[in-house]
């Protein structure tokens, strides 16, 4: 799926549904116009556990890959609302989520995408590091002049 009109509705009508969801990962970056548009598997959220129970109209399965991440305070779950897939990271109620608002959706802030991009470190995340450096440059370089 590209990140086009039918996403944004998706994660407005998620976040109203439930306003502690953080839109984070890839699609932040797209939706903050930092990376190009691109074909994306998912749409990934954050949310607290607490928070997390209270998503009644998002029907979630278990991640494979849950048990890995428990590890560092989260529990991956995914599921589909409408015809998109989608991830959420439930994190213990102790580890803090921050977020900013662009166009009235809650995303993750760039400096904690970036934190966990490195840390995850997968080739995707690399290429998207790449991307994030050069734009910031160009931002510097275009306030400049």
């Amino acid at each position: 799926m590209l990140f086009n009109n039918g996403v944004l509705v998706a994660i407005t009508e998620l976040q109203q549904k439930n306003p502690h969801l953080i839109l984070c990962g890839s699609a932040a970056l797209i939706m903050l116009g930092i990376l190009e548009n691109r074909h994306m598997s998912d749409i990934d959220f954050a949310v607290n556990d607490e928070a997390f129970i209270r998503i009644p109209t998002l029907p979630q399965f278990p991640d494979p890959y849950s048990e890995l991440n428990s590890a560092d305070g989260y529990k991956s779950h995914s599921g589909y609302y409408q015809r998109f897939k989608i991830n959420t990271l439930v994190f213990e109620d102790h580890i803090p989520l921050y977020s900013e608002e662009f166009n009235g959706i809650k995303h993750q802030r760039l400096e904690d995408i970036i934190n966990w991009k490195e840390k995850y470190n997968r080739p995707k995340d690399i290429k998207d590091l790449e991307k994030i450096t050069i734009k910031a440059i160009e931002e510097a370089l275009y306030k400049e002049s």
